[in-house]
């Protein structure tokens, strides 16, 4: 992972984001932003991953970014959100821990096999924890929103007597 540039990650991010979105039979107008927040996402993990060196705070912080980031869409394009979720959130997906788990199982290394299958759940636990989080916030600030905004111009729009 270390041999790739920048670049080289967000390409094949991008491509796993929008292969997985065309699988999903997503409409093909949001299939490149499903690919773009995917890969915007992965720079971000990579880049946390390692200025950090953690394991599960890139996870979450990525995860995070696809939940803004396809709440922002959702509401530019008029699509439901999770039209953009699903194929962004695909690279993130702990496939590669969780095969260490089933090889160190299988090969009777059973402390590794551990290891590796708490860090897999802690991970998923990660993005779970991430979706609700933003799921959370867009709705707080959606009622804030409506409270602050929408709410006067509504009373004002149906003051005004033509």
């Amino acid at each position: 992972m270390e041999n790739l540039t920048l670049f080289e990650h967000f390409l094949f991010s991008f491509i796993t984001s929008s292969g997985f979105g065309v699988f999903l039979s997503v409409p093909k107008k949001d299939v490149f932003i499903g690919g773009l927040i995917g890969g915007i996402s992965w720079l971000l993990y990579i880049k946390i991953l390692w200025s950090t060196g953690e394991v599960i705070l890139p996870y979450f912080l990525a995860t995070v970014s696809i939940g803004i980031l396809g709440d922002v869409f959702s509401k530019i394009t008029r699509r439901p959100v999770i039209v953009y979720l699903i194929p962004a959130a695909l690279p993130l997906v702990p496939g590669y821990t969780m095969y260490y788990t089933m090889l160190y199982t299988v090969t009777e290394k059973y402390e590794l096999a551990i290891a590796k299958g708490v860090e897999a759940i802690f991970i998923a636990f990660a993005i779970a924890t991430a979706l609700v989080v933003t799921e959370s916030l867009r709705k707080i600030t959606s009622k804030i929103f409506y409270e602050l905004y929408l709410k006067k111009y509504l009373k004002y729009k149906n003051s005004v007597k033509f």
